[in-house]
């Protein structure tokens, strides 16, 4: 069976390469307003990954195992329109041109971007806060019996 945390750690550390915040499924600590409270202090845009499902499907390289899509979200916030489109745009294209990487008995062969997220807005803060979450899928092959 495949182990989906190990390909998450792999996810989230290189996002942390893109030098901005990351959150594995929460906020990260130094993300966001450095005073803690919305309005207070510096914004630092950050990133959020949150794992959602994993499907199985008959394996293509070899038909008695089965692969794996895994689907990811990464939500980008920043205090601009231009800001958070900036950020999920430099996100998924790092993350999208990852090279294989192998995981035990499984190969990461691609990840893809599924959608680009609507941009969202919250304009009870002042700099407004903007958000975008994008869907990536991952897909692992069986690459050893």
């Amino acid at each position: 069976m495949l182990n989906r945390d190990d390909i998450t750690d792999w996810l989230l550390l290189n996002m942390e390469d893109m030098g901005v915040p990351v959150g594995d499924n929460e906020r990260p600590s130094d993300g966001g307003w450095s005073q803690g409270e919305p309005n207070t202090g510096e914004f630092r845009p950050y990133v959020v990954l949150n794992t959602g499902q994993a499907t199985t499907q008959q394996g293509r390289l070899c038909p008695d195992y089965w692969d794996y899509r895994m689907i990811f979200s990464v939500t980008c916030w920043a205090v601009s329109r231009r800001g958070v489109d900036q950020l999920s745009y430099r996100m998924v294209e790092s993350l999208t041109h990852l090279p294989r990487t192998e995981f035990g008995k499984y190969r990461v062969d691609i990840v893809r971007i599924e959608t680009i997220g609507a941009i969202g807005h919250d304009f009870n803060q002042t700099p407004h806060l903007w958000s975008c979450n994008n869907t990536l899928s991952v897909d692992a092959v069986r690459c050893e019996k």
